[in-house]
């Protein structure tokens, strides 16, 4: 479908409007570009904004909004990234932080174990090394011997 430069204008404003902020760079003339490029190769306006809608959620839901680690809406465009956000997004999951030296560490450490074969990946924050595991886990059975 052939779109004039106002629906085009039209529906690069409501990609905008979705699209999580980012702090650092995000060039609007280059975005718009990668919008129109996209639309001329046959993709359909609406399934976009509506992955980039699905984009903002995770981005919301992993804590990393109105940060750098947010894609530039022209890269996110031109690698087709939207292809990545088709389907509805999952639901998410409350998420606690568990620091490394508490009581319950080990026995989040377990489950994850248990599930994924791992050992949990831990980073700095919240004022020591820890990981966020899901909240649901909290009601999970204890094994024998475990608090």
């Amino acid at each position: 479908m052939k779109f004039t430069n106002e629906q085009i204008d039209e529906l690069f404003a409501r990609f905008r409007a979705v699209y999580p902020r980012r702090r650092g760079a995000n060039p609007t003339a280059l975005a718009y570009k990668r919008f129109t490029s996209a639309l001329k190769r046959g993709f359909e306006p609406d399934a976009i904004i509506a992955a980039a809608a699905r984009y903002a959620v995770e981005c919301d839901s992993l804590g990393i909004k109105s940060t750098p680690y947010i894609k530039q809406a022209a890269t996110w465009l031109n690698q087709e990234c939207f292809r990545d956000y088709e389907e509805v997004a999952k639901p998410t999951v409350a998420t606690m932080w568990v620091e490394t030296d508490s009581p319950l560490w080990a026995r989040m450490s377990k489950i994850w174990m248990e599930m994924k074969g791992k050992l949990p990946p831990t980073k700095a924050g919240l004022g020591g090394q820890g990981w966020y595991f899901p909240a649901t886990w909290l009601g999970e059975k204890k094994g024998a011997g475990e608090v």
